[in-house]
């Protein structure tokens, strides 16, 4: 959680140009909040810049990645920094949601929360079982 800070904070000082492109599942996603939800311009721009933030922050976790893979680092340490990167990005992703969320106002909140990030469900299952009757699968 530290290095997520540090590196928000290493963005908001050097002023980057937030030009980066989007990942295609997070351009669906911001295309899908233009589409679904009735933004004013301020609030279109603002999570435009949000997408655009995060999406420099991740890519430079990508890149991390990238080099502890081709690193000379000894085989059973390259997984475990490989997965705190990947717990990195995650932790990244939670916050623009939450950036997200504050820039809505509640009944725009209402409609992302259903048909744009929909919870998941609470109830872990698996196993062999009837999908077809089982309450968690059906929806």
């Amino acid at each position: 959680m530290l290095r997520i800070m540090f590196f928000i904070l290493f963005v908001s000082i050097a002023n980057i140009d937030y030009a980066q492109e989007l990942a295609a599942i997070d351009q669906r996603k911001l295309d899908a909040i233009e589409k679904t939800i009735e933004l004013d311009e301020n609030q279109k721009q603002q999570i435009q810049d949000v997408f655009s933030k995060y999406a420099v922050l991740i890519s430079d976790i990508d890149k991390q990645i990238s080099n502890t893979q081709k690193s000379d680092l000894p085989e059973d340490q390259i997984p475990l920094r490989v997965s705190a990167y990947n717990q990195d990005k995650k932790d990244l992703r939670e916050l623009r949601e939450l950036e997200i969320k504050g820039i809505l106002n509640p009944s725009q909140r209402l409609v992302y929360e259903e048909k744009i990030q929909p919870e998941k469900p609470q109830v872990l299952h698996f196993g062999l079982h009837d999908r077809a009757n089982c309450n968690v699968c059906v929806k």
